[in-house]
């Protein structure tokens, strides 16, 4: 007990300036976590409150709406994650060599999306794909084929969905990616140089391993975001057709906020959040061993 009282005394400017952080997570993250993990086994709305216990998670797993949104959020991931990374490593390593200038304008050009708000995205969106009068249907019509109905058919929706999520959200990993490259020592290049190696064998066999860090921390913080993924679906194509874009945390809002089933929606965000901490876990585990340099 001393020791501790001590370890804490010296270092107490330290556990001082981390107080605000631990006070702002407990209040704003921990507690409602906590709060909902307790709401999700009680039927609750404005009007009563009575424990369920697991009855909510039954539920759910009898609503095929709710296993629907399940499939379609974990098939959003499945493009988005593998897709943003592919594009971020090209890009970084395209513009790697190229002036300050250069990489500034391209890392500034796909850093916009993420910056810009959604809803005007979203508007954008729906103009240059809209079927009566959208740009798409210009170019359709330039080449003389039929008008193509973006919003109403659920693998169009879902495309359209995610491109827009993959524009929004490739900034930050080319960002990443980049800082990473200009740390690995040019000495490695030099004696690829001297062996005679290609551009593509430098690449695979140098860049691309030492990576992998920042390959780990952009996957598993992607995969939480794209598994968390709301504003776009609901702004875009409203969950449709036939819920094919409805989203787990868009599906929670509508069940908490429209049908005012609290407890309902809590369950829902408990089976997100073990969703996502399984993948993490799953991320974790097959990379973790391969980060070192």
């Amino acid at each position: 007990m001393n020791r501790l009282a001590e370890r804490i005394i010296k270092n107490k400017w330290g556990y001082l300036f981390l107080l605000p952080w631990v006070l702002l997570f407990t209040i704003f993250i921990f507690l409602p976590f906590v709060i909902g993990l307790i709401l999700s086994m009680y039927e609750y709305n404005f009007a009563a409150l009575k424990f369920a216990f697991f009855d909510n998670f039954i539920l759910l797993f009898q609503d095929s709406i709710f296993l629907n949104s399940i499939a379609t959020t974990l098939l959003l991931a499945v493009i988005i994650v593998p897709v943003c990374i592919t594009l971020a490593l090209w890009v970084s390593n395209l513009i790697f060599n190229s002036g300050n200038t250069v990489q500034s304008l391209v890392k500034a050009g796909f850093y916009v999306p993420a910056v810009i708000s959604s809803a005007a995205l979203v508007i954008t969106w729906k103009w240059i794909f809209n079927p009566a009068y959208g740009l798409s249907k210009y170019f359709t019509d330039l080449l003389g084929a039929a008008s193509i109905d973006w919003y109403g058919s659920p693998v169009n929706a879902v495309l359209v969905v995610s491109i827009l999520l993959i524009l929004i959200l490739v900034g930050q990993p080319i960002i990443l990616y980049s800082a990473a490259m200009g740390g690995i020592p040019v000495s490695y290049y030099e004696a690829a140089n001297i062996d005679g190696a290609t551009g593509l064998q430098k690449f695979f066999n140098i860049t691309l391993p030492l990576l992998k860090p920042t390959t780990l921390f952009i996957m598993v913080t992607m995969t939480i975001g794209s598994l968390q993924i709301f504003e776009i679906p609901m702004l875009l194509t409203a969950g449709g057709p036939q819920f094919k874009t409805t989203t787990i945390l868009y599906l929670l809002y509508k069940t908490a906020f429209e049908y005012t089933k609290f407890g309902l929606a809590s369950a829902m965000g408990v089976v997100l959040f073990i969703i996502i901490a399984i993948i993490a876990l799953i991320q974790f585990k097959y990379l973790r061993s391969d980060i070192q340099y």
